[in-house]
């Protein structure tokens, strides 16, 4: 059985592959499902934000409820202006289990049986649907789920292992991984001692990832190295490893990149990562 992992926000990083669905949120409007009451003429609408609550005011169903209008993230649309809330956006939960991505949306407006509303969202992997678009599943004691396909949990696997243990020690540098799509740009450094001519385009246990800065970069690399007085730009390795020394320093090795021009041999760079506690990134 795969580990089971969760988190209250809206991305997870896994060992080999990280979960982002924040690209979903909506920043004016919801998200809105028609469904039909099976055998019934009854039309209802849902309407729904992911990562944040809805954006369109929430109008309650006439009660007094304040845990359930507390940030609503989905509701459902009763006619006359009146909606149930199916569970808050300070409740969300991000699930990654046996490879599968959900969300739980808790405290909802009270069913008959004194039980808040709640709301499962699936989220299978579709590489052809691009964001995608929430389809309403089914309802089952006041549990309302929803499916929506999409290409973020289609999960991006590390080109490259990239934890590595010294002692009861275990580093994971996979948080500092840049994803597309989510991502465009890589990390920079700039070299500082030709004038700021050439800068560095890298990312961390993977491939860097295609955007504007690293058009001219080859595929399939590590690094790259833009600047060139020829408008060229050259990869810098498509093999990596890391390395940790006895001070605890780790160290990421890029190697078998573009062939230099005078000598013949093929590029290669080397990241120094040093510890700082509480710091996530770095200039």
């Amino acid at each position: 059985r795969a580990a089971d992992h969760q988190s209250r926000s809206c991305s997870l990083s896994l060992a080999d592959a990280t979960v982002d669905l924040k690209p979903l949120y909506k920043k004016t409007g919801d998200y809105k499902v028609n469904k039909t009451a099976e055998g019934k003429a009854t039309q209802y609408t849902y309407r729904l934000n992911m990562c944040g609550p809805m954006k369109t005011p929430y109008t309650g169903d006439g009660t007094s409820d304040p845990i359930a209008s507390r940030n609503p993230a989905a509701c459902q649309v009763l006619g006359d202006k009146k909606e149930k809330a199916l569970g808050s956006s300070n409740t969300m939960k991000l699930f990654y289990v046996d490879g599968n991505v959900s969300v739980h949306f808790y405290e909802g407006t009270k069913c008959s049986t004194g039980f808040r509303r709640m709301t499962i969202v699936n989220f299978p992997c579709s590489p052809a649907a691009g964001y995608g678009h929430p389809t309403f599943a089914y309802e089952d004691y006041c549990v309302y789920v929803f499916t929506w396909a999409t290409n973020l949990t289609c999960f991006h696997r590390l080109a490259a292992p990239c934890t590595v243990r010294h002692d009861t020690h275990l580093f994971d540098l996979s948080r500092l991984t840049r994803h597309a799509p989510a991502d465009t740009n890589n990390w920079q450094a700039i070299d500082v001692r030709e004038k700021n001519k050439y800068a560095y385009l890298i990312n961390v246990c993977d491939e860097i990832v295609s955007g504007p800065a690293s058009q001219k970069c080859p595929a399939h690399v590590y690094g790259c190295q833009t600047g060139d007085r020829a408008g060229r730009a050259f990869g810098l390795g498509t093999k990596m490893t890391l390395t940790i020394n006895k001070d605890y320093t780790l160290k990421l090795n890029y190697s078998g990149g573009d062939a230099c021009a005078h000598s013949g041999t093929k590029r290669s760079a080397i990241v120094t990562l040093v510890c700082a506690p509480g710091r996530l990134v770095s200039a």
